[in-house]
């Protein structure tokens, strides 16, 4: 995968402004111009099993999530390292540090609270 400043969603997490990718600046301009209610993400991994990585907590996510992953016979990540740190929801359910709090590991050089997962929170 590409380092944090290469990657559309991250790189706001570890660039300034004026260095975001056009593809950063292009996904931020839409988002503002939509205003959407939800922004969903596509990831996927090469280890371990299916994961939700959240921006606020949705109560009772995790059942209905469980559920579909064994009905697929996909493993569900309970450990999943982009997320360490963050709080837990349910098995497979992360929620990302909000803004305005302590990030997760502060000596590292990325913070999630600055990434584009919440663009559309910006904008209500």
């Amino acid at each position: 995968r590409p380092a944090g400043p290469e990657q559309p969603e991250w790189s706001p997490s570890v660039l300034p402004p004026e260095l975001l990718p056009p593809e950063t600046r292009a996904l931020t301009a839409v988002v503002a111009a939509l205003r959407p209610y939800l922004q969903v993400s596509l990831h996927g991994t090469e280890l371990g099993g299916s994961w939700v990585q959240l921006t606020r907590d949705v109560p009772g996510l995790a059942e209905p999530f469980r559920k579909s992953a064994a009905e697929l016979h996909i493993p569900v990540e309970t450990g999943a390292c982009d997320a360490a740190g963050w709080p837990v929801s349910g098995p497979g359910v992360r929620v990302m540090p909000a803004p305005g709090t302590d990030p997760a590991y502060p000596s590292l050089p990325d913070d999630a609270r600055h990434s584009t997962w919440y663009e559309a929170h910006r904008h209500g």
